[in-house]
């Protein structure tokens, strides 16, 4: 049955209309006669093949009719299977077109197009080609143009990433946020259970993925059966392990026992274990962890990706600036000669770089001396006792380095292999916290940075404030004990040799740094808590560190903002020492403003205190060179930027004093360079001198004869 349409009208002019374009929506042409006169109004309308073959109906209605019923109908009858009828009463045209035919075959559709997948090569080519119409946006010959435009982006994308993450985390649950209380374990009840562990083959693995409420599940699973369960954690860093494990232990309720082989954990579910009714905790889903570490994994690169560019803009600003200032020292230089040439004659000038004060000073020292956070002379002490074991030489030496730091090294002939070092820091003033003589948590640094082979000896030696003893015996062994690669075949031999040496070097290193280790240990474990975003030891006052005998420098933390404010109170006992020291902090300050440092540490100079010295003793508030103050981010001490970031602080006054120095001497050799310059050059224009006589040449002097002198000159 095909549909019916109805049309409200006010006369019959209108209907046929309407019916014209109905029956021209259905592929009918129609032609319409209609009379002027009042009496009647016909249409004729004829079809073309088509829907309807060969048919022809006719309607009349009229205009003048006395009622509703006179309206005249006419039934069109067509010769193919199809039929339609009008109905005009009570000024309404109906229309119906009925299909006859039952057993009538569906007009054949046309198939809808399907869209093809893509091939993984077409998805390439079609990247390929975006990024490339991306690159050819960039149409700039300048790198840093480039350079800078790779940037923005990689920082956009790292934004996106920390929200994403952010989005992903789950808050915890306050019966996730008690402190777990694990029941305690005797020694030997520890070493039964680890015994047993480790006998047995089962175990629950963490992957890519990382915990989550599967894991715990599992572990829950395996204890219904056994008391103890190994986690397997592939692929895991060395530094997520430990991470892995506390978070199992606070979902589980688990005791850790053992960490193992960088990968494996040892978890005991405890002596009176009950199974838990929700085994699974409402942790992120299985498809949401997946989605976490592909958001890490990419968040890694990018980082990694911006300081690569980061490094490049620098190289790319320190070769611009270089390149800068060899054209001015060209232009002037040749100034200089030109000069020199028309009042000197044959002299010659020779012109170096100078510093000049109304300059900024990072545009003429493109790059600045750091000092090394190894004592040189203790290490080259220990190579040549390390190289020089077998022969029992008795050493015993005294040095002083910067900031008042001295050292002794005594080795004995019956115990060539033990070494005693001691060390002696400057006498810290009244408000820096020193337990034992040392400063705060410099005993656990020691510890942890010397394990194994350094002892620290209680009480020190007197006059210092604390004595290690090295036992040399412990290091790795060198290239000439052949007794002990000799083990090994001889395609291994030169590789572990160089391996072996390079570790002990490094050994020897971290002992030269003894200073580093003990001074910076407070400094150190204020910056590890912000690197780690969480608070060191409760310590939110202002600390003050020693870093000089009786000075010392300020830290405040602030943990909420995520920054920890580092204040150094300047001062120098020479006059010319503060006035260079002065403006060589105001240009430090201003080189923090350089397009290549946007990502270094805040830095500000003042005259007077600033607000964060606020309950400080009044004897540290006086400096006669100013205040300099350093924000530290989070950023500025992730991963092995922390090494750095420790001693750059800790001997801060160090640096700025030592190119203090530097300048000075450099300023002292120029002007005596120049006096001896000028002191030449009117050497020369004496009368009568030698250089006067080789410049004159073959004229005549201006020298005023007599006339004895004359008549014997004629003569």
């Amino acid at each position: 049955m095909l549909p019916s349409l109805s049309i409200s009208i006010k006369g019959l002019g209108r209907s046929v209309s309407k019916a014209q374009s109905l029956l021209t929506r259905r592929r009918l042409t129609t032609t319409t006669t209609t009379s002027s006169s009042s009496s009647s109004s016909s249409c004729t309308t004829t079809t073309t093949p088509g829907l309807f073959k060969n048919t022809c109906f006719t309607f009349a209605h009229s205009h003048a009719y006395p009622s509703r019923s006179s309206s005249s109908i006419r039934y069109m009858m067509m010769s193919s299977a199809t039929s339609l009828e009008l109905n005009c009463q009570s000024d309404v045209v109906r229309f119906s077109l009925v299909d006859n035919s039952k057993n009538n075959k569906p007009q054949h559709q046309q198939p809808k197009f399907k869209r093809r997948k893509m091939s993984k090569k077409a998805k390439v080519n079609q990247l390929k080609f975006y990024r490339l119409m991306a690159r050819k946006k960039i149409n700039s010959p300048n790198p840093e143009v480039r350079i800078r435009y790779k940037l923005e982006k990689a920082k956009r994308k790292e934004t996106w990433l920390i929200d994403k993450l952010r989005n992903l985390e789950l808050p915890k649950t306050p019966h996730e946020t008690e402190p777990h209380d694990p029941e305690a374990l005797t020694e030997e009840e520890k070493h039964y259970i680890k015994r047993t562990g480790e006998k047995k083959k089962n175990y629950v693995p963490v992957g890519r993925r990382g915990v989550f409420g599967g894991v715990v599940l599992n572990m829950h699973l395996h204890w219904k059966k056994h008391e103890t369960v190994k986690v397997v954690c592939r692929p895991c860093k060395p530094d997520q392990l430990q991470e892995y494990a506390q978070d199992l232990a606070r979902l589980s309720k688990g005791i850790i026992i053992d960490i193992k082989h960088d990968n494996t954990i040892l978890f005991y579910r405890g002596k009176n274990y009950v199974q838990p009714t929700v085994m699974s905790p409402p942790t992120i889903s299985k498809e949401k962890a997946l989605e976490k570490y592909k958001f890490l994994q990419s968040l890694e690169h990018t980082s990694q990706f911006i300081e690569k560019l980061e490094k490049e803009l620098e190289e790319y600003q320190e070769h611009l600036a270089r390149y800068k200032q060899g054209k001015e020292d060209a232009k002037k230089d040749s100034t200089i000669n030109t000069h020199s040439h028309n009042s000197l004659g044959r002299s010659k000038v020779l012109s170096s770089k100078v510093w000049n004060p109304s300059l900024p000073f990072s545009s003429q020292f493109s790059k600045m001396i750091l000092l090394q956070s190894h004592s040189r002379f203790l290490l080259q002490t220990l190579l040549n006792r390390v190289q020089n074991l077998d022969k029992g030489v008795e050493l015993d030496y005294h040095w002083i380095e910067f900031d008042d730091v001295r050292f002794h090294i005594q080795v004995s002939v019956k115990n060539p292999h033990h070494v005693l070092l001691s060390v002696s820091l400057p006498t810290p003033p009244p408000e820096t916290a020193f337990v034992g003589g040392l400063p705060l948590g410099a005993l656990e640094a020691i510890k942890i940075a010397y394990s194994g082979f350094v002892q620290v000896l209680d009480p020190p030696r007197d006059g210092f404030n604390l004595t290690l003893k090295l036992n040399l015996s412990k290091l790795p062994p060198d290239e000439g004990s052949t007794s002990f690669f000799s083990k090994f075949d001889l395609s291994l031999w030169n590789g572990l040799m160089v391996v072996y040496a390079e570790y002990k070097h490094a050994i020897l290193i971290k002992i030269a740094s003894v200073r580093e280790v003990v001074l910076g240990a407070p400094l150190r474990l204020i910056l590890k808590g912000l690197g780690s975003r969480m608070s060191a030891s409760n310590i939110d006052r202002l600390v003050a560190l020693v870093h000089r005998s009786k000075e010392s420098f300020f830290l405040l933390p602030q943990w909420q903002a995520e920054k920890v404010t580092v204040v150094f109170p300047m001062r120098f006992k020479d006059s010319v020492d503060i006035v260079l020291a002065t403006s060589f902090l105001q240009e430090f300050v201003e080189a923090r403003r350089a397009a290549g440092l946007n990502n270094a540490p805040l830095c500000l100079w003042s005259p007077t205190p600033p607000l964060e010295l606020k309950g400080a003793p009044a004897e540290s508030l006086s400096a006669n060179a100013g205040f300099i103050t350093i924000v530290i981010l989070p950023r500025h001490v992730e991963g092995k930027k922390l090494d750095r970031t420790v001693w750059s602080l800790s001997t801060f006054h160090a640096y700025v004093s030592y190119h203090v120095k530097c300048s000075e001497g450099f300023m002292h050799t120029r002007m005596r360079r120049r006096v001896e310059s000028l002191i030449q050059a009117l050497d020369r224009a004496k009368p009568g001198s030698e250089d006067s006589k080789k410049a004159g040449g073959n004229n005549a002097s201006f020298r005023r004869l007599s006339l004895k002198e004359g008549r014997a000159s004629w003569k």
